[in-house]
């Protein structure tokens, strides 16, 4: 499309809308920003055959969101009349001229290495993501616990850093639980657990798989993994080890429309991660009813508040009994489903999305 020079435009980078974690970012919270006034207007980027995102004129380039070619945006934009960009991941364009914001949704690399098991990869996020927190003008972020990490590891100004909750889609909600859910994808019927999220070492599957054992020990339960990508080895082979290739189900990739099902016939959402800059799976959980079982680390008890029940996730004695709990005592599930709607109900996507453009306005009139 050809680009008004006379309009000043909010540039918004949604090149990541199929991304697993910041394109549901994109999606819920670029998609309600409010009109801006002022002669402002938004103007998303994109990549070509991308999904549309709201209702904002797009502009198609070339260079992709996380590789060195994001660098040539700057180039690519040289013909828009911009009041700022806000890039919601750490892969910046440093050589952009103007006002920057920055959405760094956490810092895990930073605090778990092991997290990234390659040496160059671990190396290029600690750079990036250094550059682009000093060239930033304002750096938003998820949580509290997030700002506080940034601030120290980071070592920039706190006054630079905003806390601005993500959002969840409008499809996660409480309904009736007969008709909630997927049964033929589960091992055998049975109640179950679930788990929601990437395969990655800080989400702690492992002791997860060890503490549904142990539950399965006591009472019958099937334990469903739901994630973007095919199970590692050792997870398959921990499953294996314990005998559980029956009670355990790695479900692949849920689609959005499919995935409130899946919260809504779960007995608990299960997230004993050993870190979390938020942690959506637990809001998704208590925005449909679901119980919550929450690792106490990071920002999951930011998250809940007192909505859910929060385990060591270091300890699967613990984190087994917790889950024994919910399966035996129906008083409590109902005790935390209360509740989870209620703390979901305190975070809005309408508010995030308007201090998002409070933001946006304060920089372009700077």
């Amino acid at each position: 499309m050809r680009v008004d020079a006379a309009t000043k435009w909010v540039v918004l980078d949604t090149r990541l809308v199929r991304h697993t974690g910041i394109g549901t970012y994109i999606r819920t919270l670029f998609s309600r920003l409010p009109r801006l006034g002022d002669g402002l207007e938004y103007l998303a980027i994109s990549n070509p055959g991308l999904p549309r995102v709201g209702t904002f004129p797009v502009l198609t380039v070339r260079s992709r969101p996380l590789d060195l070619t994001t660098q040539l945006l700057p180039f690519e934009l040289r013909g828009v009349n911009a009041a700022l960009l806000h890039v919601p991941y750490i892969t910046a364009p440093l050589l952009w001229p103007g006002r920057l914001v920055i959405t760094i949704h956490d810092l895990i690399p930073l605090i778990l290495p092991e997290t990234i098991p390659s040496r160059v990869r671990r190396g290029a996020f600690h750079l990036w993501v250094r550059m682009a927190a000093r060239k930033a003008t304002v750096i938003v972020t998820d949580s509290e616990c997030s700002r506080r990490d940034i601030v120290r590891l980071l070592r920039v100004p706190s006054r630079k850093v905003v806390v601005i909750p993500p959002a969840i889609g409008e499809e996660f909600l409480p309904v009736d639980h007969n008709r909630a859910g997927d049964a033929r994808r589960l091992p055998s019927g049975e109640r179950y657990f679930l788990s929601v999220g990437r395969h990655k070492p800080h989400k702690n599957l492992s002791r997860l798989i060890r503490a549904f054992h142990r539950v399965r020990q006591e009472q019958r339960a099937a334990l469903v993994i739901a994630g973007p990508e095919p199970p590692p080895a050792d997870l398959r082979h921990e499953v294996q080890r314990l005998g559980l290739e029956h009670t355990v189900q790695f479900a692949g990739h849920v689609d959005d429309a499919d995935l409130p099902g899946y919260y809504q016939a779960a007995v608990a959402v299960v997230i004993p991660s050993l870190y979390e800059g938020f942690g959506l799976p637990a809001l998704e959980g208590m925005a449909c009813g679901t119980p919550v079982v929450a690792s106490n680390r990071a920002a999951l008890p930011e998250v809940v508040g007192d909505a859910a029940l929060l385990i060591d996730p270091e300890d699967e004695h613990g984190l087994a009994a917790a889950m024994l709990r919910l399966l035996r005592d129906d008083s409590l599930r109902q005790e935390l489903r209360e509740r989870g709607l209620a703390r979901a109900q305190t975070f809005s996507a309408q508010t995030s999305a308007a201090r998002l453009a409070d933001i946006y306005r304060a920089l372009a009139q700077e």
